[in-house]
């Protein structure tokens, strides 16, 4: 589902941008600045809507392994290759029975559809969109964040 996602939100950027996802995944040139260029549109429409400060983001970055990245997924958000590729737990999400509460912004590469399913074979789940933000409300929206995980984490008080 992730891909089917990736693949509709990338029809929604400009087609130069298009293109060039759809070029360099097909000549494996994912490590190109083209590419690179290509991604910030991406990310600014779909991970976060708003600047981030670069001094929190280079502190995040030891704690981050491009390597286990691609092992793992493959050199690309948008195309599974890794070893995730045949992972899939979907039909486990009815023995989950701890509270859970699915969060994704309004414009979230993580989508608002496919987080709704999730949350619909998960038993007793929420389900909230953050209205103006991406991939990151915490980031994008912290007001609105922490009040929703304040009161969800309250209401099991």
């Amino acid at each position: 589902m992730w891909e089917q996602d990736q693949k509709r939100n990338i029809e929604k950027l400009p087609i130069d941008v298009q293109d060039t996802i759809k070029r360099c995944e097909e000549n494996g040139t994912t490590d190109s600045e083209e590419f690179q260029e290509a991604i910030k549109v991406f990310n600014k429409e779909f991970v976060c809507r708003t600047e981030l400060d670069s001094n929190w983001l280079k502190a995040g970055s030891p704690y981050r392994s491009r390597e286990v990245y691609v092992i793992m997924w493959g050199p690309s958000e948008f195309t599974v290759k890794g070893n995730l590729k045949t992972f899939d737990c979907t039909d486990r999400l009815k023995e989950i029975t701890c509270p859970t509460l699915y969060t994704c912004g309004r414009f979230d590469e993580a989508t608002p559809e496919t987080t709704a399913y999730y949350c619909r074979l998960t038993p007793g789940s929420k389900f909230h969109v953050f209205e103006n933000s991406a991939h990151l409300p915490y980031l994008e929206e912290p007001e609105a964040y922490l009040k929703v995980m304040r009161d969800w984490l309250l209401s099991y008080n």
